[in-house]
């Protein structure tokens, strides 16, 4: 019902209430019953302010299903699973929507990893998570490769990075509304050229 370009953010209003900010390249669907209200997320981020309402709202992720209770939270596909972060409120981690006991139940400032094995702790990139709902991406002493695949959600073609460079920290935060500028502050503070084959076909490599 809802889905976002390569680049693209935007907000929903469901029709309780509930506000849903999507990220670059994402979607979702929303059904709702006279017992329930239910997100699917078919791919990508997305960021959930729950609306006031009796019913229950349920999001459906490719790993599990999640029970918001009065929540503000953020569900993200990555390749090791699927990333849970609360900010407000909590909510409940189920295998599937028909278990009566949650297996894990979040609160503010907790965040997870879970996937069909079970809950495993999120990686520890550098990244803020939260920070592209502001535009912008925040790290600290990130990888360079990690930075620029992270980057690389928010714009169409190939970016690559060198090996040689693979290594080297970002720290910082940057604008997702210009990433040609990103790359650029990018070169500018690490050893690094950045190099145009087309504006779809960009490598990070050694500075010569």
């Amino acid at each position: 019902d809802y889905r976002t370009a390569t680049g693209e953010r935007r907000w929903v209003a469901l029709d309780d209430g509930s506000k849903i900010q999507l990220n670059s390249a994402s979607a979702f669907d929303a059904t709702f019953s006279a017992e329930r209200r239910l997100v699917h997320l078919h791919r990508g981020e997305m960021l959930v302010n729950t609306g006031v309402d009796d019913r229950p709202l349920w999001v459906q992720t490719r790993d599990g299903y999640l029970r918001a209770l009065g929540s503000r939270f953020l569900v993200r596909e990555e390749a090791q699973g699927t990333l849970l972060a609360v900010q407000q409120g909590a909510v409940a981690l189920f295998a599937n929507s028909r278990e009566a006991n949650a297996r894990h139940v979040l609160k503010p400032g907790e965040q997870v990893l879970f996937d069909h094995t079970g809950i495993h702790a999120p990686i520890a990139n550098g990244l803020d998570p939260w920070g592209w709902s502001d535009g912008v991406i925040s790290a600290h002493n990130m990888r360079l490769d990690d930075f620029l695949s992270e980057l690389s959600r928010y714009r169409n073609g190939l970016l690559r990075c060198s090996e040689a460079v693979a290594g080297l920290r970002v720290s910082g935060t940057y604008q997702l509304n210009d990433t040609d500028q990103v790359l650029s502050l990018v070169a500018q503070s690490l050893p690094v050229d950045v190099t145009y084959r087309s504006r779809y076909w960009v490598t990070v490599s050694p500075r010569v």
